[in-house]
C-alpha cells in the first residue's frame, strides 16, 4: 500500500480531532453538575462553557483542516509516497490496539486519581462509609474504562477479523 507522512499525519490528526470531540461532550454533564453543585457563579459557568465550545471548535477546525498541521510537523518530506507492506486491516488491527490502550491509561490515571482523593476525603470525613460512596460511581467508570481498554489492546485482532467478515464475508483480513 502507498502512503505518505502526510497521509499518515492527517488520519493521527483526525483521530485526535474526534477523541477531543467526544470527551468534551462527554464532559458536558460534568459541567452542569459541578456548577449547580458547588455554587459556582453564572460567570465561571459561562466561562467553562466557553471553554468546552473552543475545544469542539478546534476539533471542528482539526477534522476539516489536517494537513495544516500535518505540514507544520513533517516539513518538506509530507508529499514523498513511500510503499508499506502493512494491509488496510493491519492498520486497523493498530488503531484498535492504540485506542484500546489509550482508554486504559486514561482509566488507570483517573483511577489513581479518585484512590488519592477517597484518601483526603477520609481523611476530613472521619464518620465511616461517606467518603467510599462518594466516589463510588468514578470507581466503576475508571475500572469499567480499564477492562474494555484492555479488552481492545487483546482483542483488536479478533474484532479487526469480525469487521472484515462482515464486510467482505468470509476471507479473513490477513490475506487481503
Amino acid at each position: 500500500m502507498k502512503t505518505s507522512l502526510y497521509t499518515i499525519l492527517c488520519i493521527v490528526i483526525r483521530l485526535g480531532a474526534v477523541l477531543l470531540a467526544v470527551w468534551t461532550v462527554v464532559a458536558v454533564p460534568n459541567l452542569y453538575f459541578i456548577s449547580h453543585t458547588s455554587g459556582a457563579s453564572g460567570v465561571d459557568t459561562l466561562l467553562m462553557g466557553l471553554l468546552y465550545a473552543a475545544f469542539i471548535v478546534l476539533a471542528f477546525l482539526l477534522w476539516l483542516y489536517p494537513g495544516v498541521l500535518a505540514n507544520a510537523a513533517a516539513g518538506r518530506s509530507t508529499r514523498e509516497a513511500f510503499e508499506m507492506p502493512l494491509s488496510a486491516g493491519s492498520i486497523q488491527y493498530i488503531a484498535f490496539s492504540v485506542l484500546g490502550m489509550t482508554l486504559a491509561l486514561k482509566g488507570l490515571i483517573v483511577l489513581v486519581f479518585e484512590i488519592a482523593r477517597l484518601a483526603t476525603l477520609s481523611i476530613q470525613m472521619p464518620q465511616g462509609n461517606q467518603a467510599f460512596i462518594t466516589v463510588m460511581p468514578e470507581f466503576a467508570a475508571d475500572v469499567a474504562q480499564i477492562v474494555i481498554g484492555a479488552a481492545l489492546v487483546v482483542g483488536a485482532k479478533g474484532l479487526t477479523g469480525l469487521l472484515h467478515r462482515f464486510r467482505y464475508g468470509n476471507r479473513s483480513w490477513e490475506e487481503s
